[in-house]
């Protein structure tokens, strides 16, 4: 019996401004049916992936009833694509009759207790660099704030912010799987890569950096619903904390650690003295990186 299976290194995207493109890869095994393969494929592919069109495929043959099959998606509606796999190819905007987008970047803030490098210090009044003969500096090792007792207050400090709204009036009456999705999801992180095209503005979230914050609805009239969906961006990127090096921390298992845009990391110390002059100081011995939101899938958010 011939079978149809996904590849890893299916889903490759290429985002651009005119012609964002993607591709999924299967492998077919256990015929040399030409018409069997067809079936199958045509019953597994997509009508669309991540607002993108289905366009065509390719399967070639390597022998031994193994098939390597390309399909690829692009922003082009082939003609008379509402007639081919199940109607609206596009599920972005397959119960939307209309939509509409705002974005906020002035930015947050957040607490943090070690610094990226230190500077200088003063000495009697004078402005002094690290290891200027005759002057004995603290080294705090980055902490930031630290008091007589060793206690490091940190500092809040702005950093980048991107949340939006996305507004979409849907005909009625509306799926309850869907409202049901719209509370469920709320606060929680996407597992999924979501490719947003809204009004040829395209932004790609890979997993980890799309927070969905809630939403607002009501019903316009007796045709249709307007729903205000609320997201957050939080990238996921390396994080240096003083000497603590995101590059260089290695997990149980030799991996290089990650953190993604939602995980939030912090700093654990232990007292130390710093030995000229005589200091009580608190030594950063650990980057911890913690989940502290649930993760789902949120591509149907946009369906």
């Amino acid at each position: 019996m011939a079978t149809i299976l996904e590849l890893f290194n299916s889903g490759e995207i290429e985002v651009s401004a005119d012609s964002p493109s993607a591709n999924l890869r299967y492998v077919v095994l256990g015929t040399e049916d030409t018409d069997e393969v067809r079936a199958l494929v045509d019953g597994t592919l997509p009508a669309s992936f991540l607002g993108l069109f289905f366009n065509s495929y390719k399967a070639l043959y390597h022998g031994g009833g193994v098939w390597e099959v390309t399909a690829k998606y692009s922003n082009k509606k082939p003609e008379g694509a509402d007639d081919q796999k199940g109607g609206d190819q596009n599920p972005e905007n397959s119960q939307a009759k209309s939509e509409s987008f705002s974005f906020d970047t002035t930015g947050g803030s957040v607490k943090i207790t070690q610094s990226l490098s230190h500077t200088h210090f003063y000495f009697d009044g004078i402005k002094t660099v690290e290891g200027t003969p005759g002057n004995e500096n603290i080294d705090f090792q980055g902490a930031i704030g630290v008091d007589d007792d060793g206690n490091v207050a940190g500092v809040e400090v702005q950093v980048p912010k991107f949340s939006f709204t996305l507004k979409r009036v849907i005909p009625d009456p509306i799926n309850p799987d869907y409202v049901n999705a719209l509370y469920r999801k709320t606060g929680k992180v996407n597992t999924d890569p979501i490719l947003l095209n809204v009004n040829g503005l395209l932004l790609q979230f890979n997993p980890g950096e799309l927070k969905y914050d809630g939403a607002q609805g009501e019903k316009r009239n007796e045709e249709d619903w307007e729903i205000t969906l609320k997201f957050s961006f939080s990238e996921n990127s390396p994080l240096q904390v003083g000497q603590i090096d995101m590059y260089t921390v290695f997990d149980s298992q030799g991996r290089v650690a990650e953190k993604k845009g939602w995980h939030y990391a912090w700093v654990a110390y232990e007292d130390d003295v710093n030995q000229s002059p005589k200091k009580l100081i608190r030594k950063p011995i650990q980057l911890n990186i913690e989940q502290v939101f649930e993760e789902t899938t949120l591509a149907e958010l946009f369906a």
